[in-house]
C-alpha cells in the first residue's frame, strides 16, 4: 500500500534542525500519500507577489482518493500532513522566486470529533480520543480511538457499544484506506 509505505519512509528519516536545540522534525516530501501528481493542479500566478499558487480542488481531492475506503475529504488534510510550503525556485533581481507547493509529512494528526463515513454510505466512524505522531527524544506513533456506527434509514446504531477500537495513528489511516478491521485485532 503506497499511502502507507510513504509515512513510513518519512518516519524512517527525521532531519536536525539546527535552532540551539537540535530539534529533530520530520522530513517533507512533494509526492503526497494520495494520488495526484503535479499535473493534477491547476496553477495560477500572482504577478505581484511573484508567487506561483497550486490549487488543489474537491474534485481532484476526490479523485485521487477514491479507492479508500471511507470518504476522507479535502478538510482532513492537515490531518494527513499535507501542507502548502513555500520553496524558492529562482532568484530575479535580488529577489526569491517562490512557489508554493503542497508537501506531505509524516506527522499525522486526526482528532477527537473527526468523522468518517464508508463509501457506501451504510457505516460511520468517530473519533473519541487520539495522539498525533510526535517525536520527543523518541519517536511516539499517536493513537486513535473510535467508536464505529451502522447507518440504517438515516438512524445510527453504535456497534459494539462496549467495544472501542484503538491502534497507532498510521494504522488509523490504513484502516480509513482499507477498511479492514484487522488492523485493530491485535
Amino acid at each position: 500500500m503506497r499511502e502507507i509505505e510513504k509515512i513510513k519512509y518519512l518516519l524512517n528519516h527525521l532531519e536536525v534542525i539546527e535552532d540551539g536545540n537540535k530539534k529533530k522534525k520530520f522530513k517533507r516530501e512533494k509526492e503526497l500519500i494520495i494520488n495526484l501528481d503535479s499535473k493534477s493542479y491547476t496553477s495560477i500566478t500572482d504577478s505581484k507577489n511573484q508567487k506561483f499558487l497550486e490549487i488543489l480542488t474537491k474534485e481532484m481531492w476526490e479523485k485521487a482518493t477514491e479507492h479508500w475506503y471511507f470518504n476522507v475529504k479535502d478538510v482532513f488534510r492537515t490531518a494527513l500532513d499535507i501542507q502548502y510550503t513555500p520553496i524558492v525556485i529562482g532568484r530575479e533581481e535580488e529577489k526569491s522566486i517562490i512557489k508554493n507547493i503542497w508537501t506531505q509529512g509524516a506527522c499525522l494528526d486526526f482528532k477527537e470529533g473527526d468523522t468518517f463515513f464508508s463509501k457506501k454510505g451504510d457505516y460511520c466512524i468517530t473519533v473519541e480520543n487520539a495522539r498525533s505522531i510526535q517525536y520527543n527524544e523518541k519517536l511516539d506513533l499517536g493513537y486513535v480511538m473510535f467508536f464505529e456506527y451502522k447507518i440504517t434509514d438515516e438512524k445510527y446504531e453504535r456497534i459494539n457499544i462496549l467495544n472501542k477500537k484503538a491502534g497507532t495513528q498510521l494504522d488509523f489511516l490504513e484502516f480509513l484506506i482499507t477498511g479492514n478491521e484487522e488492523i485493530y485485532i491485535k
